[in-house]
C-alpha cells in the first residue's frame, strides 16, 4: 500500500509553480538592462527633472488638471515642470496630496515642489518611488555618506471608477474623461494601505511592445505549468482512491 502521507498533492502543485516575486524582480531587471541598452548607441544625458514613466494596477487611474478639466490615465510620463509643478509629458499637472495633507484627505491638487526644495544647492535630484511618493533628495554629505537626506513632498492620488469601463476616451494618448455612466470616483492617496505599488514602465515604445508580448508569454506559461500541475495532483489523488479501495 501506498504510504498517503508521501503524496501530497498540494505540495506537487505549488512546486510546480514559478514564485511570482522571484520573476518580477527577474523581469524588472530585464527590462532595466533593455531601457539602459536602448540609446540607439548614442550617449543620453540624464534629465534631472524626468522621473520616469509610471502605470497604475487594478484598475487605478492618476488624476490631472488640463485645460478641458479633470483626465484620467492608467500610465503617465512624470517630470518637474516650470515653476516645480509635477506634470505629464503634454505639460497637465498631476494631482495629489501634499506632504501636510491630513489623514483620510480626499482633496486633490496640483503637486508643486516648494522653492527651498528646488534649491540646487541642496536638492541633488528627485525620486518617484512604487508607493507614489515624490521626495526630494539632498546632497550626499561627509556625515550623511551612503545615506543622504530626503524630504517628502507629496504623494500622488489615484482614482478608482466603478464602471470604467464606461469612461470617454479623450485624445490619443490615452486620456480619459468621467461620465456618469462610469459613476463617482474613489479618490485615495497611491501609498494608501492596501493600494498596489505603481509599475515601472519603458519609455520607448518598441520596449513597451516587448514588455506587454514578454507578460503575455509568461501569463500563457504560467497557465500551461498550472494546468500541467493540476493534472499531476489529479494523478496523485487517483492514485491514492485506488490504493484505498485496495
Amino acid at each position: 500500500m501506498i504510504d498517503m502521507q508521501s503524496v501530497d498533492p498540494v505540495a506537487t502543485q505549488a512546486s510546480a509553480l514559478p514564485d511570482p516575486a522571484a520573476l518580477a524582480q527577474q523581469h524588472e531587471a530585464w527590462l532595466a538592462a533593455l531601457e539602459e541598452a536602448d540609446t540607439g548607441g548614442q550617449p543620453v544625458a540624464p534629465d534631472p527633472a524626468a522621473l520616469g514613466r509610471r502605470g497604475a494596477r487594478d484598475g487605478a487611474l492618476f488624476v490631472l488638471a488640463s485645460p478641458r478639466g479633470l483626465m484620467y490615465t492608467p500610465v503617465a510620463d512624470f517630470r518637474i515642470g516650470p515653476g516645480g509643478v509635477l506634470e505629464d509629458r503634454q505639460g497637465n499637472a498631476i494631482l495629489g496630496f501634499s506632504a501636510d495633507a491630513g489623514p483620510g484627505s480626499t482633496s486633490l491638487r496640483p503637486i508643486v515642489v516648494a522653492p527651498a526644495d528646488r534649491d540646487p544647492a541642496r536638492v541633488a535630484r528627485y525620486e518617484l518611488d512604487e508607493h507614489g511618493v515624490l521626495w526630494a533628495i539632498e546632497h550626499e554629505m561627509p556625515q550623511t555618506a551612503g545615506h543622504p537626506l530626503r524630504h517628502r513632498i507629496a504623494c500622488l492620488g489615484l482614482a478608482v471608477f466603478p464602471a470604467a469601463q464606461n469612461l470617454r476616451a479623450a485624445g490619443p494618448n490615452g486620456r480619459l474623461q468621467a461620465t456618469l455612466e462610469a459613476g463617482m470616483p474613489l479618490i485615495c492617496p497611491a501609498d494608501a494601505p492596501g493600494v498596489s505599488s505603481l509599475e515601472r514602465q519603458p519609455d520607448s515604445p518598441v520596449l513597451a511592445g516587448l514588455r506587454g508580448a514578454m507578460r503575455e508569454m509568461w501569463m500563457a506559461a504560467n497557465r500551461a505549468e498550472t494546468q500541467v500541475s493540476l493534472a499531476q495532483s489529479r494523478d496523485a489523488l487517483d492514485r491514492i482512491a485506488l490504493d484505498v479501495v485496495k
